[in-house]
């Protein structure tokens, strides 16, 4: 239930805000995501003022709505108990019934039950009759009888509620849609008449039609809210099946409903599980009020986006889960493994099941070397190191051995991570072999206040039994370094228990552990509270004192717990190392200090064993630790670890500054997205565990770096990469002594870098690949390839491009940063790379500079033609150009002193003046730069011959190993080196760059088009096996303003992780693309964008469906927030002014503003440049007017503020757009042509619209007079000839008859005074019918058309298919093969416009239009914005579409400016009666007539129209009605008014469509009060 009181909300009511002022909350179900909604709604009206997003749509499953499912489960138990009997086998069983519902098809559902049987009957053929012995005859004879239940019984099965619901949620403005896999579906709505509710019906012919997917996939739900026109944040999913709650989750709905329902097939509570991912779960639709929905809209959705929850316990997903429930504050973490986890299932490697769980606990900077003797081959690793397990909990009720739940049977399971705390929550209730059930809650944090604090708040309850419990809480030191499987050959034990003590028996207890090598010793203390609480009180339980036993230390704690009482363990946990001795100072620590200035030894290091009789005094247990004692310095790490952890008794001591602290960053960081509750969880999933990984003071003081798989496991080793590239630009802006400490870390390690090039015979400095603790390479030699279960050479350490990043990031930093105090460290790393890169260097014969021996990003390609790594690699080279290029910049800035440690000479200075003029780069003649020598000749791999799936597509590069091939000898990238310039640089700068250089380009090429060219040559044969491509390929998809593209790449790289796409989330995180997804959205969606020192331009790129992004950032210093929308940009600086140091300028469009401090500055800007998104914002008003006009016959003349004042921007934006010297607005289609557009239609409807919303009907007609001479006049003739009429049909035209005439179809919304007006007509007349020569839908007059509900029947394609009054659909009868022909033709069509080199012709003219039996698209327009040859070549692409489906099949009219495209007829076509004269509306209308059981004959009927096309129209009406039948058109053509006036001497002429629809209200009006005054009411509300 959603509320206590099942009464509460039976129908929906339009809600006031005063009267949702005092709304309850709505509790949800125990089964339900979260707890709880939690918040209060006192100042409701306040928050419905600034809600930008709302439920404007609801999406239902026919399921929840009426269990048609128990109609086939009739109809098959009815056919085949018959055909069973006569078989003599065992009857329809309910077990059978869940082959029924396993979402087969019909023939599939036969065929798996007959198969059940062990029989085996021949499918037949289409033409079996009913009932035959065959799988046809029968699926039909089911069909026939569920066709017969349907006819009888189907008004039985509708649940009232759910439609009392639906129309509850209609009254309040929100439109409906229905989605089912029942073929039958919209027969059982029109049965029990329910069709007129919803606007779209998506059943399984729909779904064919366009190629949608079935669920789990959203393609339905989609469907649907384009043809209502809502974005998905707008819209309310109602489900009842666990496929379509998982469908609604992926297309990232505002709000998701499960309804229940239990069946004889499911139980409650198995369907109450199955639903738990919904936001509500209730099985009783009455409880789910406006109410309860508005709240969630106000509150919930954005409480909802701070928890990361999973509902149910699932094996094999569990290690991601712990991955991304990981907790932590930089220095150290924690993985959500549950504290009983099962040790079988942990840590050892035999058990094929020991990845269900894994207790990972890491210390940044804690590494191990270790030594394996591989095939006689000794290997060195060093690896982060899985440190001792301090969450370690077990419990055992009564003399049972410790066992884990999750090896009883689960009742109820959820495991949280509520980011706003950071604080991991689990609760799980579970049936053990006795019968006992038990509850489990646990809280876990690691302190962002307290940098070597954690905490663990654990609670059992006995819920129906009373026994002795026992709590055993410890430290387990047996762990190993497993979580990787493709490690396990290698050695993995890296840690001893080596002491462990209890000073006092009452307090904390210490354990001590030994790192091999380094001699890093770790030690951990634990304070231990248990307290038993029942009916009696609370009480105190202790301990006998601390134990060790099998490499354990712990506690036990036992007591006599009475059902429903609880044993409350809180568990203060700190760690310290010798890394952290008392001595370290400026950030290096012990660890680093002792071992990074000399060789690395692959010995273990000694500690001295002079015992400290006060700290090992205190041993219990069988553990024997041999002749190790710890030394004074590891007695102070001891000391340490017990005295923080002295005063705090309680986890809320704990949790109270933890949770401040997290606060605190969040204030700083949060990106707050308003439309998108997907990405909005994403971002903070993203921010959460980029500060677990690294956090400011945590890291920054602890000489550790940013890791590329963070603090989350084991990936990678637990290695520093060059990931740091994508981390720095986020953590800059957010907390920059992130990157200062990174950058420290890399200056503490100089010398090491010093070393490796002086190895390789270069100077300066190299830094590694792959970076640990000392500085040195510790990139792994070998890799195991699970597909040869072999291990095989590694020779990425090739890859020198890490030290681009690294000056990359130190020239950012002194770039953006104000921080001095490092600036000589920052220059020392500069200089001292680029030395190292311009001796590596080699001057050639073609007076060029080449770098050799090198390998790109791209470690696919690690060799070519035999030599050791590949040669002027093209990513790198530009860099090293553009990095001396920067070193030359900053020398003027660097002191004598820090010249002279880098070793730089003038003379090299001369040398970097002459490499970036004369470094080679290899560039095709279409400009196409080489991503190495040589990689032109290498041939394309066929990847068809490969299994499609994305583990063997990813790691192509193992797959080829396997096959005895190298991947490196194909022209497959895992990431494009190329593509990566232009993540980093600007087009201009490549551009620049490339010419500098003396290389010629082809003719007319700039920046953009080398990009272009680049990017179409690269993407294609780029596998994304670095999730890091995602990132690069969006940065390009901006800089082409590829919309589309930029999105679906963007939405690729930030869901990675969290979705698991590539199988290692469980491994660890990607730290660089969750940063990286971040810094895009700040970049590319806000618009924030670096320009020079100083100087930042705004150009913002919302996402169609987002309405605001908010965000503060840190800048030159100062912190400023911004807040970016559609419409306007909003800065403040947040700082007081610095002496020296002048606040940033912001360019937005043309303006510029430097904000002063405290004082916001708004500044109100068009974004619209593209014919896209001129077209969506288009939509987005018929949404808006839509709303209106329903809501003025439903008795609301009070126009909503919000509504009219998106209205007015859109006027301003549109007005407001760069025109030509024409006057034509000045848009942009795909591939960089721009289009001149005459928006006056568009610009003049919103103009009245306002006038009509904001001042009146009557401001309106005076202003239209003004455009229409002798107003009055033609008002009195026209209302004259009406006088006292009543109409029994309206038949009429739209565009040029009731609606203005526009250019371009899709951008010809329909105005509210408009719709008002018809509309008054049209609820005077019996029946009112638009007949169009326009599609009818997607797009077609409805998705155009924004008139009152049920006032109208909408006909397109001149009549062919309809939607009536209550939303039946119905077409005319073509035959099976035509229908397939146009069937394929649209969706071939449709998938080609979807091209970026033809979407602009949908955007041009026609667009495309998918009319019923033929098919219009534009390929030019009267502007002739197209180039010829473009639009020739895309006739040309049509015809061979059209051949290759049918040869001869399809009758291709081209008029040079549509093409369009119709099936030819055959003999037993309905069309071939037409005696070879084309289909017209007079044809349409005869059909429509028996149809829509118009009576034509009877009359009177009105005909209004505008053009010849609607004559036929006029002739038919004629024919069957001649006494009786009037006509109006808009025309002033005397040739077609003698026309019409010769078919119809009824006929009147107009001169506008203003004039012929205040015309037709007008007479509404009087005929209205002279025959129904409270009809009249309802048509003009006062």
């Amino acid at each position: 239930m959603l509320c206590d009181d099942a009464n509460d909300g039976c129908s929906l009511e339009s809600v006031s805000l005063e009267e949702a002022q005092g709304m309850d909350e709505r509790p949800r179900t125990p089964m339900t995501p979260a707890s709880e909604l939690g918040f209060e709604l006192m100042s409701l009206d306040q928050d419905v003022k600034n809600l930008n997003i709302y439920a404007k749509a609801a999406v239902v499953d026919l399921c929840a709505m009426m269990p048609h499912y128990e109609l086939h489960i009739r109809a098959t138990e009815m056919v085949f108990n018959e055909l069973f009997t006569e078989l003599n086998i065992p009857k329809f069983s309910e077990a059978d019934q869940l082959a029924v519902t396993s979402g087969l098809t019909p023939g599939q559902e036969i065929d798996a039950l007959i198969r059940s049987r062990s029989l085996c009957i021949p499918w037949g053929s289409e033409n079996d009759e009913p009932g035959f012995h065959s799988i046809f005859g029968i699926t039909k004879k089911r069909e026939e009888i569920v066709m017969k239940l349907i006819d009888d019984d189907i008004t039985g099965l509708v649940y009232e509620e759910m439609v009392v619901f639906l129309k509850g949620l209609q009254s309040n403005g929100v439109n409906l849609g229905v989605i089912s896999t029942c073929e039958h579906a919209r027969y059982m709505l029109e049965k029990a008449r329910l069709a007129y509710l919803f606007q779209s019906i998506i059943d399984p012919k729909v779904m064919l039609e366009y190629r949608h997917r079935q669920k789990p996939s959203p393609d339905a739900f989609l469907k649907a809210c384009s043809d209502i026109g809502v974005g998905t944040a707008e819209t309310i999913i109602i489900e009842s099946t666990s496929e379509g709650i998982q469908a609604a989750r992926e297309g990232n709905f505002g709000l998701v409903i499960g309804m229940v329902h239990a069946s004889a097939h499911h139980s409650f509570d198995t369907a109450m599980r199955d639903l738990a991912n919904a936001d509500f779960v209730t099985d009783d639709i009455r409880t789910v009020t406006m109410q309860t929905i508005l709240a969630w809209y106000i509150k919930g959705v954005q409480k909802d986006s701070w928890k990361l929850s999973f509902n149910t316990y699932s094996p094999n997903l569990e290690t991601t889960r712990e991955t991304l429930t990981t907790v932590g504050n930089g220095y150290f973490s924690s993985r959500g493994c549950f504290e009983l986890y099962s040790e079988t299932h942990s840590s050892d490697p035999e058990n094929t099941s020991y990845l269900v769980h894994y207790p990972g606990h890491y210390i940044n900077g804690v590494y191990s070397r270790t030594l394996t003797n591989l095939n006689g081959e000794k290997v060195i690793n060093t690896d982060l190191v899985n440190c001792p397990d301090w969450s370690m909990i077990r419990v055992s009720i009564g003399d049972e051995p410790f066992v884990s739940p999750l090896e009883q049977e689960i009742l109820n399971y959820t495991h949280q991570l509520n980011l706003k705390t950071a604080v991991m929550e689990r609760a799980l209730t579970f049936l053990d072999k006795s019968g006992r059930i038990s509850r489990i809650e646990s809280s876990r944090l690691v302190s962002m206040d307290l940098t070597h604090v954690a905490a663990i708040n654990f609670i059992f309850t006995a819920i129906n039994y009373t026994d002795r419990v026992t709590i055993r809480s410890g430290v387990d030191c047996a762990l190993k370094n497993n979580l990787v499987k493709r490690y396990t050959g290698l050695q993995n034990k890296h840690i001893h228990l080596v002491a462990c003590g209890q000073p006092d028996p009452a307090g904390p207890f210490y354990v001590v552990a030994k790192v091999h090598t380094p001699a890093t010793v770790i030690s951990t203390s634990v304070r231990n509270n248990v307290r038993l609480t029942d009916n009696t009180g609370s009480h105190q339980v202790r301990s006998s004192g601390a134990m060790a036993k099998d490499k354990q230390v712990f506690e036990d704690f036992s007591a006599m717990v009475h059902a429903g009482g609880s044993l409350t363990l809180e568990k203060i946990v700190s760690v310290y190392t010798t890394r952290d001795a008392p001595d370290a100072k400026d950030g290096e620590a012990l660890g680093a200090t002792k071992y990074i200035y000399r060789k690395q030894s692959a010995t273990f290091l000694d500690i001295k064993e002079e015992s400290m009789r006060s700290i090992t005094a205190f041993l219990h247990g069988n553990e024997e630790f041999g002749s190790y004692h710890v030394d004074g310095e590891h007695a102070d790490v001891v000391k340490m670890s017990l005295k923080i952890i002295e005063d705090l008794h309680s986890y809320h001591r704990v949790l109270d500054p933890h949770r401040q602290a997290w606060q605190d960053i969040w204030d700083t960081t949060d990106l707050q997205i308003k439309g998108d509750r997907a990405c909005q969880r994403i971002t903070r999933i993203h921010t959460y565990n980029l500060f677990v990984t690294a956090s400011s003071p945590h890291t920054s003081q602890h000489d550790a770096g940013i890791l590329a798989r963070g603090l989350h496991g084991e990936a990678y080793r637990g290695h520093v990469f060059w990931d740091e590239l994508y981390a720095f630009p986020f953590y800059l802006s957010t907390y920059p002594d992130i990157c200062k400490g990174h950058l420290l870390y890399r200056y503490n390690r100089l010398p090491a870098a010093r070393c490796a090039a002086k190895k390789e015979k270069l100077r300066g400095a190299m830094f590694p690949w792959q970076s640990a603790d000392t500085g040195e390479e510790v990139t792994q030699s070998v890799h195991f390839n699970p597909l040869t279960q072999k291990w095989h050479v590694d020779k990425s350490f090739r890859q020198k491009h890490v030290n681009i990043a690294v000056f990359y990031n130190a020239w950012l930093y002194q770039e953006r940063s104000h921080d001095l105090e490092i600036t000589d460290k920052v220059f020392e790393m500069m200089l001292s790379i680029a030395l190292m890169w311009a001796s590596k260097c080699e001057l050639g014969e073609d007076g060029r500079y080449h770098i050799r021996s090198v390998m790109g990003p791209d470690d696919f390609h690690d060799s070519y033609n035999g030599e050791e790594g590949v040669s002027d690699n093209a990513y790198t080279n530009v860099m090293v150009v553009w990095l001396l290029k920067r070193t030359l910049e900053v020398m003027p800035k660097v002191p004598k002193q820090v010249v002279a440690r880098s070793g730089l000479t003038n003379g090299d200075l001369e040398m970097f003046n002459d490499i970036i003029k004369r470094m080679f780069v290899s560039i095709n003649a279409e400009g196409v730069l080489e991503q190495f020598a040589g990689f032109f000749s290498l041939p394309n791999l066929n990847m068809s011959v490969y299994n499609q799936n994305t583990t063997s597509l990813i790691r192509m590069d193992l797959v080829l190993q396997a096959e005895g091939k190298k991947i490196a000898d194909y022209q497959i990238l895992k990431q494009a080196d190329a593509l990566m310039l232009w993540y980093l640089l600007s087009t201009s700068e490549v551009f620049a760059i490339i010419t500098d250089l003396g290389y010629t380009l082809p003719e007319g090429m700039d920046g953009k088009k080398l990009l272009k060219v680049n990017t179409d040559f690269y993407v294609p044969i780029t596998n994304d096996g670095s999730m890091l491509s995602y990132l690069v390929h969006a940065h390009v998809a901006g800089e082409l303003r590829e919309a589309k593209d930029q999105w679906s790449w963007f939405t690729e790289a930030s869901r990675s992780d969290i979705y698991n796409k590539v199988g290692t989330t469980g491994e660890g995180i990607h730290c660089s693309v969750m940063a990286g997804s971040l810094s895009f959205i700040e970049t590319w969606f806000a618009g924030l964008q670096h320009i020079s020192k100083g100087v930042w331009r705004i150009a913002p790129n919302l996402p169609s469906h987002w309405s605001s992004v908010t965000l503060r950032r840190r800048i030159s210093g100062y912190v400023y927030s911004f807040k970016v929308s559609d419409t306007e940009v909003r800065i403040l600086l947040e700082d007081d002014l610095v002496h020296g140091v002048d606040p940033v300028m912001f360019k937005i469009t043309d303006t510029q503003v430097q904000p002063g401090p405290w004082v916001p500055v708004v500044i109100q800007y068009s974004s619209l440049c593209k014919m896209k998104e001129f077209y969506d914002l288009m939509h987005k008003t018929w949404h808006h007017r839509k709303v209106m006009s329903n809501n003025y016959f439903m008795g609301s003349i009070l126009w909503d503020k919000k509504q009219l004042q998106i209205l007015r921007w859109v006027h301003k934006t549109l007005t407001s757009l760069p025109v030509g010297e024409n006057g034509k607005a000045k848009l942009w289609l795909s591939g960089g042509t721009k289009m001149e557009c005459e928006l006056s239609y568009e610009i003049n409807e919103l103009a009245k619209d306002i006038c009509f919303l904001e001042r009146g009907e009557a401001a309106l007609v005076d202003l239209i007079k003004k455009d229409i001479p002798e107003f009055s006049e033609w008002l009195e003739k026209g209302l004259e000839f009406l006088k006292g009429i009543s109409f029994k049909n309206w038949i009429t035209d739209r565009d040029g008859t009731t609606n203005n005439y526009c250019g371009r179809y899709n951008s010809s919304v329909q105005s509210v005074y408009n719709s008002i007006w018809i509309t008054r007509f049209a609820l005077c007349c019996n029946k009112a019918v638009f007949i169009t020569s326009a599609p009818l839908a997607n797009p077609g007059i409805v998705n155009v058309s924004v008139n009152f509900e049920q006032a109208f029947a909408y006909s397109g394609s001149k009549g062919r298919e309809y939607i009536d009054a209550n939303g039946v659909r119905q077409s005319f009868g073509i035959t099976e093969e035509e229908t397939f022909k146009m069937r394929e033709l649209n969706w071939r069509l449709s998938e080609l416009c979807r091209q970026p080199e033809y979407t602009k012709f949908t955007m041009i003219g026609s667009g495309l239009q998918l009319k019923f039996a033929q098919t219009t698209v534009a390929r030019q327009d009267i502007s002739g914005t197209i180039r010829r040859k473009e639009s020739e070549d895309f006739l040309e692409k049509i015809k061979e579409i059209c051949e290759d489906i049918s040869p001869n099949g399809f009758e291709v009219q081209d008029t040079k400016l549509d093409v369009e495209v119709m099936p030819l007829r055959s003999e037993s076509s309905n069309l071939a009666d037409l005696k070879g004269r084309g289909f017209d509306k007079g044809d349409g209308l005869i059909w429509l007539n028996d149809q829509l059981f118009l009576e034509l004959d009877e009359g009177p009927n009105l005909i209004t129209g505008d053009t010849s096309g609607d004559v036929p129209m006029v002739r038919e009406c004629m024919r069957l009605c001649p006494e009786n039948t009037y006509v109006i058109f808009v025309t002033q053509d005397k040739k077609l008014m003698k026309e019409v006036s010769e078919l119809c001497p009824r006929s009147l002429f107009v001169p506008c469509p203003d004039m012929l629809c205040y015309l037709l209200s007008e007479a509404a009006k009087r005929y209205a009060l002279a025959t129904y005054p409270t009809k009249a009411n309802k048509l003009f509300p006062l």
